[in-house]
């Protein structure tokens, strides 16, 4: 850790430049120096340590010209102190530990650590003191680097020996110098806090006594190792023993007496603490206490009866012991308990409704102002700049505190601002970029099709978020986009390579960079550590794998994280979130704590019931209770299931009035729908309605979606074919696909009136020609005749959508989806036509619609309705929620169908339940209302897990296309697709691979699909290239069908 200087007020990294700096030399250089045995002998060469040079000695001995380290008792003392004690290969312990475990360190340990860590680990969290005969070197602070690219790391990561060290130095006696015997926490009280360390107890010669050698007692050789820690070599009970009775309670305190003569490991000049109410490491003002390097623990000096300083608050030159008096703040149990928590990892489980935040921030006041924490020590994480930004208000007392976004952390270890100092560079921190110059940064490394009313950029910002936030390979990322990103893992570290060199980071590459840094510079990631000694971090259960693995090599190696979130309100695992990071809480963060909030004061009972019943459903989730406060009654109609025959948008608009008229501000309701798309004709409605309203985000580019376009160009055909509009009828005949070449569709465009059409049809050479282009004639007749039999809005897009097939074959592109994180086209056309029964008059209709979708009410002194999708609103209130539109179609939605994805919409539902804090309503179409309905009103039984795979056997597989002979045809149809992707690749812009690439006119020539499905079956062609290309590559296999 760094350690405050109380000589120069500045810091430094090791005791040594400390002692220096106190000494009037200034920082020094530390070089290692060879440890002797106390004979005097001079010991084997180890071999060199794998990984970087050691960047402190061990151990840390100070050099000639260096004031001597503090004198230091060698002192058990209580026994909740849980101190252990290094030794060298083979020496002799005192008394006091003399039956407790001995742990040996050698090479065999350092090259494969994690079963010591385990052990250590577990001793460390419980103070269980051992012996640890350090056989092998091993420096306090190994320096390990990894230069791995953040992408090839588990979550889980962590560096080893930087771990192990922690446990082996932080709370133990370095005995293998008996003349120079060291304890870090006493060393760090000196020298950080300027306290003075209480000297050993003289006769009367002036000689400080001696203690009494124990040898150690192997099994076997000392300096081996067992495959199993805790068989390592221990005491006279035996072979990996624990302390007989009282050993490892009240632990002996008479002084040590004299080593045997001549012993070749003996103690050395080395004293325990006397008894008495002088006994302690160090004398402060207000007199003698302990020193303390073990886990965190706020009750410990109460349980040992004496004051104890610990290393968090005597880094920062506090001398302030370790207490957890009672909060001032008004707590419930649940609450409180959570607050008071003593000290390590610690899960707290925060339902809807149960004052997570506020159990945050009084956890943070708490331990600065009550516990007397440096607020340096201390880190709060928010997910986004509204949650920190509440965090500062309710903590604007506490000066110094650091209140951060995940992303400003990043940012601030990038540039090494702030507390992320680094000494050996000034603070540069990087220019962050928008997404206009992502997009400008791509198109340099991209050749993007020139095309209109396409965003192929939107893709590769999507697959670059894959990589740097869900922590996964670039090429992984580049077959599940299906060809949309074709040569996303080439472009990936060009692109990385272009924003460092040009010193500007985006969005996400500030949590990417950060754990760069930290991965790479211990330096920086030791500095970096002390000031997250203490984490607390909000919505745990919405971290990305890597904002967990950002979190965890902050915390390192004490990992003293208050996770405060709810498994149940995951719902963003299109970026990566993953119930897992709570459900398996104690795997990344071992030893925590568990304070579960139980109550949900916000919403009504019923709705706590009917959430409560939906969760059961769910296999992956924390098993919890979730009570509302005593006393609290059901209001009236506070959970209601409205079932209409008649439309959604209008049962839910009704909704929203009764709620106004019953007296509540518009401001005080939301209406909340499963994708943005359904609510356009919600908006449109209010809006007509005179009911204030806050516009959609990004609604007025609606009309420029796939479906939509399409849809309203057949209506503006059908409104009057004897004078076509080119542009409707190019658009038109795209979709849905008919097999129509380019050259086809642009002929026709150039047609103007039915019968210029039909003429075109009878000039054509090709009958299959002939026959696309007069069907296409018949279904505008069919559209026009509707309009002119007085049809409505409904009816002409009914046509459209079923007769026409245009329904059929816009749901076709979403299939291929791998996220549901936005509105697909089924979604757009489902809007569509409910804003179409809102307006009957189908001539009238485009331009009623354009109207409505840019008109904004004024609000009045109640303010506006609010509409919002569930993923927005999470952490939000209202007092009346609305669920639009809860169909079989959207809760859950139609295109999730793995388990996993559909615990998650289960999920997404009990959010936008949980909004409310008096009533919610939802509704659902009678024909086709979600299941989830039903699950509202009792409990049930998550599903069995799947059945494992029937063992391998049977017939042989079918054979593989290389087996298969090609069908007739095949040389030609090559031909033919390779002629249009270079015509289609010289109309863009862009290489011919950027189109398609040869594999994927492979197996358009080996599958030959007619439908949108079966060219989504295709190798390389994802949803957007079948949107851009897929009309025109049906056309091109067309005569080749089967």
């Amino acid at each position: 850790m760094a350690i405050a200087c109380g000589c120069c007020g500045g810091e430094h990294d090791t005791v040594a430049e400390v002692r220096a700096c106190c000494a009037g030399g200034g920082p020094r250089e530390h070089r290692p120096e060879e440890s002797h045995p106390p004979d005097g002998s001079t010991p084997p060469t180890p071999d060199p340590p794998k990984g970087p040079p050691p960047n402190e000695p061990t151990p840390d001995k100070p050099t000639p010209d260096e004031p001597p380290p503090p004198t230091v008792i060698l002192a058990a003392g209580p026994s909740g102190l849980g101190r252990s004690l290094v030794v060298a290969p083979g020496q002799g312990v005192p008394e006091t530990w003399a039956d407790h475990p001995r742990f040996v360190i050698d090479a065999d340990v350092l090259a494969a650590p994690a079963p010591m860590i385990t052990e250590l680990g577990r001793r460390w969290a419980e103070r269980l003191p051992c012996v640890i005969e350090l056989a092998a070197p091993l420096d306090r602070h190994p320096g390990e680097t990894d230069d791995r690219e953040p992408w090839r790391l588990d979550p889980s990561f962590s560096f080893p020996l930087e771990q192990l060290a922690h446990l082996i130095w932080s709370n133990a006696f370095d005995l293998r110098h008996p003349d120079a015997t060291t304890f870090e926490p006493v060393t760090v009280a000196v020298t950080a806090a300027a306290v003075e360390p209480i000297p050993h107890p003289a006769d009367a010669a002036g000689n400080p006594p001696q203690a009494t050698a124990h040898p150690a007692q192997p099994a076997g050789p000392p300096t081996e190792s067992t495959d199993d820690p805790t068989e390592a070599a221990g005491g006279p009970s035996g072979e990996g023993s624990e302390p007989s009775s009282g050993t490892e309670g009240e632990a002996p305190s008479a002084d040590a007496r004299p080593a045997a003569a001549g012993s070749p490991r003996g103690v050395g000049t080395v004293a325990e603490a006397p008894p008495g109410r002088n006994a302690g490491d160090v004398r402060t003002a207000a007199g003698p206490a302990w020193c303390d390097g073990g886990p965190l623990d706020l009750d410990l000096g109460e349980r040992i009866h004496a004051p104890v300083l610990h290393t968090a608050w005597l880094s920062d030159g506090k001398v302030t012991p370790v207490a957890n008096p009672t909060p001032t703040a008004s707590l419930a149990d649940d609450q409180l308990a959570a607050v008071t928590h003593l000290g390590g990892p610690c899960r707290v489980i925060s339902p809807a409704g149960s004052g997570k935040t506020r159990t945050l921030t009084e956890r943070a006041r708490h331990l600065v102002a009550d516990c007397g924490l440096p607020p340096t020590a201390l880190t709060l994480v928010a997910y986004n700049t509204r949650a920190a930004g509440e965090m500062r208000e309710r903590l604007s007392e506490l000066s110094g505190l650091q209140i951060r976004t995940l992303n400003s952390l990043g940012l601030a270890i990038v540039g090494g601002t702030g507390p992320f100092r680094r000494q050996d560079r000034s603070a540069r921190p990087p220019r962050v970029i928008e997404e206009r110059e992502v997009r400008d940064h791509l198109e340099r490394l991209v050749k993007f099709p020139r095309r209109a009313n396409t965003d192929p950029a939107a893709l590769w910002i999507e697959a670059l978020g894959q990589v740097r936030l869900g922590l996964r390979s670039p090429e992984a990322v580049e077959s599940d986009y299906q060809g949309d990103v074709d040569g996303f893992a080439e472009v990936f570290p060009r692109y990385q390579e272009a924003l460092r060199r040009e010193g500007v980071v985006d969005f996400d590459d500030q949590i990417y960079r950060a754990i760069e840094v930290l991965l790479r510079e211990p330096e920086a990631r030791r500095r970096a550590q002390r000031s997250c000694r203490v984490m607390l971090v909000d919505e745990f259960q919405d971290l990305t794998p890597a904002h967990l693995l950002l979190i965890r090599l902050l915390a390192a190696p004490t990992y003293d994280v208050f996770a405060v979130g709810d498994d149940d309100q995951t719902i963003y695992g299109y970026q990566g979130a993953d119930p897992r990071w709570l459900i398996e809480f104690d795997g990344f963060f071992p030893g925590a704590g568990d304070h579960p909030l139980t109550v949900n004061y916000r919403c009504p009972p019923a709705v706590i019931r009917a959430a409560r019943n939906l969760l059961t459903r769910n296999q992956r989730r924390v098993t919890k209770a979730i009570e509302w406060p005593t006393g609290r009654r059901d209001e009236d109609d506070a959970v209601r299931i409205v079932t209409t025959d008649g439309g959604t948008v209008g049962a839910t608009v009704d909704a929203l009035r009764a709620h106004l008229d019953a007296g509540a501000a518009p401001r005080d309701i939301v209406a909340l729908a499963r994708v943005n798309a359904t609510l356009a004709p919600v908006q449109v409605a209010l809006a007509v309605a005179g009911i204030p309203v806050d516009p959609l985000p990004g609604i007025r580019a609606w009309l420029g979606r796939t479906g939509v376009g399409a849809a309203l160009a057949w209506l503006d055909l059908a409104l009057d074919p004897r004078r076509l509009s080119p542009a409707a009828v190019r658009e038109a005949a795209r979709r849905p696909p008919r097999g129509l070449s380019p050259k086809l569709i642009e002929w026709m465009s150039e047609q103007r009136d039915l019968g210029g059409l039909e003429r075109l049809a009878g000039r054509l050479s090709r009958e299959r020609d002939q026959e696309k282009l007069l069907a296409f004639v018949a279904d505008l007749c069919l559209l026009a005749g509707i309009v002119d039999g007085g049809g409505t809005t409904a009816d002409v897009m009914a046509a459209v959508r079923g007769r026409i097939g245009l329904g059929t074959a816009v749901e076709s592109l979403d299939r291929s989806r791998g996220r549901v994180d936005r509105s697909t086209h089924g979604d757009d056309f489902d809007a569509l036509h409910q804003l179409a029964t809102l307006h009957p008059d189908p001539r009238t209709f485009r331009a009623w619609l354009v109207e409505q979708l840019n008109a904004e009410l004024p609000a009045g002194e109640g303010g506006r309705v609010h509409l919002s999708t569930v993923h927005r609103v999470k952490g939000l209130e209202w007092p009346h929620v609305v669920v639009h539109d809860a169909s079989s179609r959207l809760f859950p939605h139609r295109l999730v169908t793995d388990a996993a994805g559909r615990e998650e919409e289960r999920r997404i539902f009990h959010v936008a339940l949980t909004r409310c804090s008096a009533s919610v309503t939802v509704v659902a179409p009678a024909d086709a209302p979600s299941h989830f309905l039903d699950e509202l009103a009792r409990p049930g039984t998550p599903p069995s897990p799947p059945a494992p795979a029937p063992p391998s056997g049977g017939p042989p597989p079918p054979p593989g296309p290389a087996d298969v002979p090609p069908p007739p045809g095949s040389r030609e149809l090559d031909e033919a697709l390779r002629e249009w992707r270079k015509a289609r690749a010289t109309a863009d812009g862009v290489p011919a691979y950027v189109v398609f690439s040869n594999k994927t006119l492979d197996d358009l020539v080996r599958r030959r699909p007619t439908d949108y499905p079966g060219l989504s079956a295709c190798h390389g062609i994802g949803p957007a290239k079948a949107e851009n290309y897929g009309d025109e590559i049906l056309a091109v296999i067309a005569p080749f069908a089967p």
